[in-house]
């Protein structure tokens, strides 16, 4: 089958992630895969950070976005399905929802967050205060909402939280939903000792510090600040421990993260990593893989952690605990709680280390048992190929 991916970005994340491993897993699947690219710097972010076996396609998207607009950009493109990596609701907008399905025999979106919640209807007064309004604005935005399920034929969503959210804010029909959660390559995610020493030489750790890390997007919603904050308690009890934070990422929110450890003290225990188009080599250096969101749709980069052998603290937040789903497998925390998450660090680093041992393979066997990659891109090309419908996939 031809298959194209079409996605829209300006960050490296984890939809980025994603959408390079769907290819991949497809591709060698035996189907023929491309990653159309739209948007402004979208072909150069992939072309600097996915690997060289991905085929790429420029696509610059129309300005104007129209429905005419959309066919002309896709009408050279040919395939059998098509497959829009969607970061938030309004990705692409209605207009190439219509495209991709009228221009392709079958059309899947993949929800990668969780919609916005839909706020609390009020309603104004017209006439001065005479007359009450009927709160246009709330049915015009759930609208709006509700038109993106018309298209596809189904939508993915990657947590059950997300299809939650669809449904209850937007009306989405449950027959066209279903929830495949990511996977992960289990070859290229593992434990790696050698690669923990060489990692930890190249960030200037001490090999036996003990080192909280996270590879994230700096922005807000990744809640990054309120690990500074919770490790700067850790440290303001232990000021004399080895322990380090290390952040794998970029972002807009960099400078303002460097600038709060600097104020609370802890800069030369923090360091800022970088980008890294190979986060595998990344999570063998942790100790601790630590996700404080405050927004996460389902946070594939718990499963790369737990299968590289880290043990896992994480925010009780969006699709999270669907993965840290019994206390075996990692801790969870309250979202936007640099308390509670220092006590869960500071337990975390009193734990002892046949019990650190014993969890972190349970949490590598978990995500072998239902995290596998091959098995969830299998669920998606069913899906585009016709061949299952939504309903047979999610759980009785």
């Amino acid at each position: 089958m031809k298959i194209i991916i079409v996605t829209e970005s300006t960050l490296w994340g984890g939809l980025e992630s994603h959408a390079v491993a769907l290819a991949e897993a497809l591709r060698d699947n035996g189907h023929q895969v491309s990653l159309v690219c739209t948007g402004a710097g979208t072909y150069e972010m992939y072309r600097d950070a996915a690997p060289s076996s991905v085929s790429l396609v420029d696509l610059s998207s129309p300005a104007s976005r129209t429905l005419w607009d959309w066919w002309r950009a896709f009408r050279t493109i040919d395939a059998d399905g098509a497959i829009l990596e969607k970061g938030t609701l309004w990705t692409g907008g209605l207009a190439l929802d219509v495209v991709l399905r009228l221009r392709y025999r079958r059309y899947i979106a993949i929800q990668q967050l969780e919609p916005p919640r839909l706020p609390p209807k009020t309603r104004g007064r017209h006439l001065g205060g005479l007359l009450p309004g009927v709160g246009l604005w709330w049915y015009r935005w759930k609208g709006a909402g509700y038109l993106r399920s018309l298209a596809p034929h189904v939508t993915v969503c990657v947590s059950d939280a997300v299809r939650r959210a669809l449904m209850t804010d937007y009306g989405f029909p449950g027959r066209k939903l279903v929830t495949i959660r990511h996977g992960i390559d289990l070859e290229r995610f593992r434990p790696d000792e050698k690669g923990r020493d060489d990692i930890r030489r190249q960030w200037g750790i001490p090999p036996d510090a003990f080192v909280f890390g996270s590879v994230r997007r700096f922005v807000r919603e990744k809640g990054l600040d309120v690990l500074i904050e919770a490790f700067a308690r850790l440290m303001a009890e232990a000021p004399d421990c080895s322990a380090r934070v290390v952040l794998v990422g970029e972002g807009p929110e960099e400078r303002a993260l460097a600038s709060l450890a600097e104020r609370l003290g802890v800069s030369s225990r923090v360091i800022f990593a970088g980008f890294s188009a190979s986060p595998w080599t990344a999570y063998p250096g942790f100790d601790v893989f630590v996700i404080p969101s405050r927004i996460e749709a389902l946070g594939v980069v718990v499963l790369e952690a737990m299968a590289s052998g880290c043990n896992v603290i994480g925010s009780a937040v969006g699709g999270i605990p669907e993965m840290i789903s019994e206390a075996a497998l990692g801790t969870l925390v309250p979202p936007d709680d640099p308390v509670g998450l220092a006590s869960a660090m500071k337990d975390m680093m009193l734990q002892d280390r046949q019990t650190r041992i014993l969890q972190r393979r349970a949490t590598r066997q978990h995500v072998t048992d239902h995290f596998s990659l091959r098995a969830r891109c299998m669920d998606i090309a069913s899906l585009l190929a016709g061949t299952k419908e939504p309903d047979a996939m999610m759980p009785q």
